[in-house]
């Protein structure tokens, strides 16, 4: 199956990410990678413990979401009142090696709300899986959230990797498009992928329309759009 980046940003939703699997040495020039291998989608855990995926390549686990899928805070709308998630994980989940459908509830005691979380994982090609997550909630009228969205390797990877940074050194990145991952052992380049950035009103663009350049934003609304850890031991995006 082959998709472009117009058809990828058209049809994702405004929490949705992408991860890669390049095949050995990360060379997508060159197009080398282990004869037929492919990305595939496991599901790791029980109702009790809760969900969450692992990510293989050639039947091999390589990446994951940390403890849990993500994690989130939640505020009402003046943010006068607040709730923290941490490692959230599914209580139920369905499909098969290329479709994982996982739901469950974020209990905000504090806001006196649930919300609904859907997480859905899509191969969309042999080497690009898509995540997307969902919210619904039916308590509020208005409510804010952020949400942290972890990719970690399996084993300790060679190395890190962002858009602007062949070998990244971790810390947070000041790039224009949101791409960092890491190298494995295994001569495997794993990385997660965004769109530009514009429709969740990231601020890491200047647009350019015919009228005047738009103004750059004063500050930064979020420093650790993406971080890159800076020991070998995993690496991270977060966002809001």
């Amino acid at each position: 199956m082959r998709i472009s980046r117009r058809q990828f940003i058209a049809s994702s939703a405004a929490t949705g990410l992408a991860g890669t699997v390049l095949g050995r040495y990360g060379s997508a020039a060159t197009g080398i990678r282990q004869p037929g291998a492919k990305v595939s989608l496991r599901a790791a855990g029980d109702a009790r413990q809760g969900y969450q995926v692992v990510i293989f390549f050639g039947g091999q686990p390589v990446a994951q979401s940390g403890e849990g899928e993500f994690s989130a805070v939640f505020q009402n709308s003046d943010r006068s009142l607040e709730q923290r998630v941490e490692s959230w994980r599914a209580t139920s989940c369905t499909g098969t090696d290329d479709h994982l459908l996982l739901e469950g509830e974020c209990k905000l005691t504090n806001l006196n709300a649930t919300v609904f979380a859907q997480l859905e994982y899509r191969v969309v090609t042999p080497q690009v899986v898509r995540k997307q997550i969902r919210f619904r909630q039916v308590d509020m009228y208005e409510l804010f959230y952020q949400i942290s969205n972890r990719l970690e390797p399996v084993q300790p990877p060679a190395s890190f990797w962002s858009f602007g940074q062949v070998n990244c050194r971790g810390g947070a990145l000041r790039e224009y498009f949101p791409a960092a991952g890491f190298r494995s052992g295994a001569d495997l380049t794993v990385g997660l992928l965004t769109d530009s950035g514009y429709r969740n009103g990231w601020s890491r663009l200047i647009r350019r329309d015919g009228k005047p350049t738009k103004p750059v934003p004063r500050e930064i609304p979020d420093v650790n759009l993406y971080y890159v850890c800076g020991k070998l031991s995993g690496t991270s995006d977060s966002f809001s």
